[in-house]
């Protein structure tokens, strides 16, 4: 249950973030629709938002303790047990991996497929990441993140009572 309940949780949360964060801030209709890097800089956002979770090494380190104990053999009805386990690891890999660094090679993986911004461009926007998530910060404001987060975090807690009932 409690992994099913994580798991829509995450959706709940994805649907926050799509409506209060990126579409007023980085989707077709906000200030930066005609910035091509519009959809890297919520990505560099979310990112950021992960490197500060990660940042409180105890809830980390019991986060992973958590996981790791998870039995996958028959765990969540919709997806067989191979899927699950697959899940789970590649979750494990994620927590044990800088997120700038994942952020790097994943922005450029998703630019270049898509033929969205030159490799100037994006090396460009990476040697400013700090600069740049400076004013992605400010664009967005701590204010609004805060609100996003009490908003997902309450939308989460609701989702597990109405589905642990």
């Amino acid at each position: 249950k409690a992994l099913v309940a994580g798991y829509v949780s995450h959706l709940s949360t994805d649907n926050i973030w799509v409506r209060d964060i990126y579409l007023p801030c980085f989707g077709p209709a906000s200030p930066l629709a005609s910035d091509p890097m519009a959809g890297v800089m919520d990505r560099a956002l979310q990112w950021e938002l992960a490197r500060r979770s990660r940042q409180d090494g105890p809830r980390l380190a019991q986060i992973k303790g958590l996981l790791a104990e998870i039995q996958v053999e028959g765990a969540m009805g919709f997806l067989d047990s191979a899927s699950t386990r697959r899940w789970q690891q590649f979750v494990m890999s994620a927590l044990a991996q800088e997120p700038i660094d994942n952020f790097l090679a994943y922005g450029w993986r998703f630019l270049e497929a898509r033929n969205k911004v030159t490799r100037q461009a994006w090396d460009e926007f990476a040697i400013s990441l700090p600069t740049k998530l400076a004013w992605i910060l400010n664009y967005v404001t701590e204010a609004r993140l805060a609100a996003f987060q009490e908003k997902a975090m309450q939308a989460a807690v609701a989702t597990t009572q109405e589905y642990t009932g």
